[in-house]
């Protein structure tokens, strides 16, 4: 599982920068920092999983998916084995990876 969430965010990284010829570097930089505290957000919560603290709320796992965070997110999760087992996160994260990378093609074609 975990090589398949690795696979996953370099598949989407790939596919969001492929066939566009000339991108402005705005919407590029925002969707990289966006997937990097993704990847922060996810790795912060294992590490309060782990130690027992207060955990980070699903939804903003969830939420900074579908705001065009899932390379960072699927990288997260597959590096930390962070939420993979959950059935019903990843039924959620699905459509909210799904959302994001639609997000992440109108940000980059309309930047």
């Amino acid at each position: 599982m975990r090589k398949v969430h690795v696979f996953v965010a370099l598949g989407l990284s790939l596919a969001l920068v492929a066939g566009f010829k000339q991108v402005s570097m705005i919407p590029l930089f925002f969707i990289v920092w966006l997937n990097v505290g993704a990847f922060l957000l996810y790795a912060l919560d294992k590490a309060f999983s782990v130690h027992s603290a207060t955990r980070v709320p699903e939804r903003w796992l969830i939420v900074i998916a579908a705001l065009g965070g899932v390379a960072g997110a699927s990288f997260a999760q597959g590096v930390f084995r962070h939420k993979t087992s959950k059935s019903e996160f990843q039924l959620r994260y699905a459509v909210a990876a799904l959302i994001g990378v639609l997000l992440c093609i109108v940000i980059v074609r309309l930047g």
